[in-house]
């Protein structure tokens, strides 16, 4: 298959850049034919430049152009967006339209229906504008970048394009990353078609299963942040004895650092590299998940089941989809310290003697979040959007 893949990437690398890498490695591995458009964030550097991009969110004329210029060298059978905020924009949806090509987007957040993505406002969920044709409380909270200017040119884009039937009329499948997201999606202002989106996780390459026995610890990765629940873990593990060692860096590194000088049983390394990563997850007894806000679909805990690591984790959005209650890890009640230690202690008490916890986890890796599965998945979902694609033209 000729399959153009189209992402407008970010200033700080994060998720779903990688998850583009990692689908196109995916469908190279498989013989396809690819091509892709990148633009870069990386040229929105001062004032000026970030007027310009609020500008070209509503309509990029120049990428409009360069899609064009795709469609007629490469000839492909499908495109696949991942990211087109705020640079490619609108433009190369109808340009693809207008070409008669089919497209496919994965929705890795919730940008059409909230301006900063995440439903996050002042560190805690927020889905004021989740019903909301024109997303005012966006502007008013400066929602995007913490800017009245660059919310309200958000705001701008996504109320225009819902307005004009952008997301309906010129995109031929959506893909989520989770039920949890889908729902969203359906229950907002912009009225998706629901057997339009298609529910298809994230994956990783395997990373197999060590055969080193586990050691007497817990792991943390990720960012150290408000939002990503690290206060309530420390909290959590201030007041018991079991050991926790915590991977990443950001805001709250300094308070990380703190409890490490009160604390013998929190120990933080720093950031690592994704290999001293696997081989620390490979060894501990789980991974612990804190989160408090709507994750897309965290990579962390898929690359915690491939290793054969159960996952404790918030009871919140995708999250709390991925992980089986007693199953192949543990939820908890989210931003809530107290029902951590109480999941703890149930590990400690009923799950970590036990093989089946670790098996289980690794199975949930190989049934849904495999390199093989996934591309199955992928596959299907353009042969759909080629097919409706034939159907509506038709018509």
């Amino acid at each position: 298959m000729r399959i153009l893949l189209a992402h407008n990437d970010y200033l700080l690398p994060g998720g779903e850049d990688v998850v583009f890498q990692l689908e196109k490695k995916l469908l190279l591995s498989y013989d396809n034919e690819i091509d892709e458009i990148i633009i870069s964030n990386q040229q929105i550097t001062n004032t000026f430049s970030k007027l310009v991009a609020g500008i070209k969110s509503l309509y990029n004329p120049a990428t409009e152009k360069l899609l064009k210029a795709k469609i007629t060298k490469f000839k492909p059978d499908v495109i696949h967006v991942h990211n087109f905020f705020p640079l490619l924009s609108p433009s190369i949806f109808y340009a693809a339209a207008k070409n008669n090509i089919p497209v496919v987007l994965t929705l890795h957040n919730y940008r059409l229906i909230c301006s900063n993505a995440l439903f996050l406002r002042n560190e805690k969920v927020c889905t004021k504008c989740l019903h909301k044709r024109i997303a005012f409380p966006a502007i008013y909270h400066r929602c995007y970048r913490n800017s009245h200017l660059q919310s309200l040119a958000s705001v701008m884009t996504f109320s225009t394009h819902n307005l004009l039937k952008t997301w309906n009329n010129k995109i031929d499948k959506f893909i989520v990353l989770s039920n949890f997201a889908k729902k969203k999606f359906v229950s907002s202002k912009i009225n998706i078609n629901e057997d339009n989106i298609i529910v298809k996780p994230n994956f990783v390459y395997d990373q197999g299963i060590s055969q080193q026995k586990r050691q007497d610890f817990y792991l943390y990765v990720g960012r150290l942040s408000k939002e990503k629940g690290i206060d309530v873990m420390l909290n959590a593990f201030s007041q018991i004895d079991y050991k926790v060692k915590i991977i990443g860096d950001g805001p709250f590194k300094d308070k990380v650092e703190e409890f490490v000088k009160k604390r013998d049983n929190i120990e933080y390394l720093g950031y690592l590299d994704r290999t001293e990563i696997y081989n620390q997850l490979k060894i501990s007894k789980a991974l612990i998940s804190p989160s408090i806000i709507f994750e897309g679909l965290p990579l962390t805990i898929i690359e915690s089941f491939s290793t054969g690591t159960p996952v404790i984790t918030s009871d919140i959005g995708a999250m709390g989809e991925m992980v089986n209650d007693g199953v192949d890890g543990l939820k908890f009640k989210v931003n809530d310290s107290s029902s951590l230690i109480q999941k703890l202690r149930q590990f400690e008490e009923e799950l970590s003697g036990s093989d089946l916890v670790y098996k289980n986890a690794r199975d949930a890796y190989v049934k849904n979040y495999s390199p093989e599965n996934n591309y199955d998945q992928l596959l299907r979902i353009y042969k759909l959007a080629i097919n409706a694609k034939k159907k509506n033209h038709s018509a």
